[in-house]
């Protein structure tokens, strides 16, 4: 199985801060990682939609606590 690389690792990141509405880790993510403002925007939309289509979260906090 090949290891995900940096950037697909921090656009799932995107999604799970907009997932969670965490504008901070999302500004963060953008800045750090040089992503551009469309792109970031587009994963953090998509982080949303997966909420709204009730599909629980799968990162570490949620996972920890048993909400995913």
């Amino acid at each position: 199985m090949k290891k995900p690389s940096k950037r697909e690792q921090t656009l799932y990141a995107l999604r799970v801060a907009g997932y969670h509405l965490d504008s901070e880790a999302f500004l963060r993510l953008r800045i750090d990682n040089r992503v551009s403002y469309e792109v970031a925007l587009e994963n953090w939309y998509r982080g949303q939609d997966i909420k709204k289509a009730g599909i629980p979260c799968g990162c570490f906090q949620c996972k920890a606590t048993k909400q995913a």
